[in-house]
């Protein structure tokens, strides 16, 4: 199933941290984000029917349609440019599943208008075998920029950590020039959603996610609306990084990735008193002009 909305207006709240960026890509103004149409192409996080576990058509797990990722990052877009872009927003977890299938991909790419200057793909939880998954991803970037050739594509990690397809991603990413985002520091007890938070439907009321019956567990992992702001935020500030860069700068890692501290974390995002022994950990490092960016060890 193939889910796609377009639409131009959106009312949100923009709040977050500011996440990192790993930037190696095309042209830019140096005027900061500066986009007349973009599309938001991703899993569940971006856009879900409406069925017997999940009352409106937006992302899970987010409150309200304004409330999730896609419609924050359009606000911080629209106050940046004092104008708001046209929207299109796709399901396309089909392509998560089936990513090396050459119908799926065509699919994928048919959800573009073709006139966008930025996809955000915000995708990877589903992701099937990975032993294709970064090639195939490539050649969905390709056909994506062969679809909208005036496209900034961002790639960004996974909300549930998962060290295997995020580095599959960034690999993508890195190899095709897109803005990459990683997101999976993220995750924690105070950013995915709960059993008991309540959902204001499409019909116009109150729902509880723990009456979506076998998979509300599932639902319940997603993000709430926190989380959502801070994925909107993070997308927003790497984008912000890119479009102020000097036309034919390869690399932003000055001075300013001086590294002024590290800390660790567990894979639920709760904080650790130092590096541990052995076992599995998120590396965080924060540079001098603020910025940080999150790795995942193996000790």
């Amino acid at each position: 199933m193939s889910l796609l909305i377009k639409r131009s207006r959106a009312l949100l709240l923009p709040l977050g941290v500011v996440l990192l960026l790993l930037l190696t890509s095309s042209r830019t103004d140096g005027g900061g984000v500066r986009v007349r149409s973009w599309t938001a192409m991703g899993n569940s996080f971006t856009l879900h029917s409406v069925t017997d576990f999940w009352w409106g058509l937006w992302g899970m797990a987010a409150t309200h349609r304004d409330s999730d990722y896609v419609h924050v990052l359009h606000r911080l877009i629209t106050e940046q440019q004092q104008y708001e872009p046209e929207l299109g927003i796709a399901n396309i977890v089909q392509f998560e599943y089936s990513h090396a299938s050459q119908t799926v991909r065509a699919s994928t790419v048919n959800n573009l208008r073709g006139d966008e200057q930025l996809v955000v793909l915000r995708i990877g939880e589903c992701a099937g075998s990975l032993a294709t998954y970064t090639t195939d991803l490539e050649r969905l970037v390709d056909s994506l920029r062969e679809r909208a050739p005036e496209a900034v594509v961002v790639i960004t990690g996974t909300f549930w950590p998962h060290y295997e397809r995020n580095a599959c991603q960034r690999a993508a990413a890195l190899s095709r020039h897109c803005v990459w985002v990683p997101l999976d520091v993220l995750y924690g007890n105070d950013t995915h959603s709960s059993l008991d938070t309540q959902v204001m439907g499409d019909d116009g009321e109150w729902h509880l996610i723990k009456d979506g019956g076998s998979v509300a567990q599932s639902v319940a992992l997603h993000a709430n609306n926190l989380g959502h702001r801070r994925i909107a935020q993070a997308i927003f500030d790497s984008l912000q990084a890119f479009y102020a860069r000097p036309d034919g700068v390869e690399s932003l890692r000055t001075e300013s990735w001086e590294v002024v501290r590290t800390e660790y974390f567990d894979l639920h995002g709760r904080a650790l008193p130092g590096r541990p022994a052995k076992g599995l950990c998120i590396r965080r490092v924060t540079y001098r002009d603020g910025r940080w960016e999150s790795f995942k060890e193996v000790r």
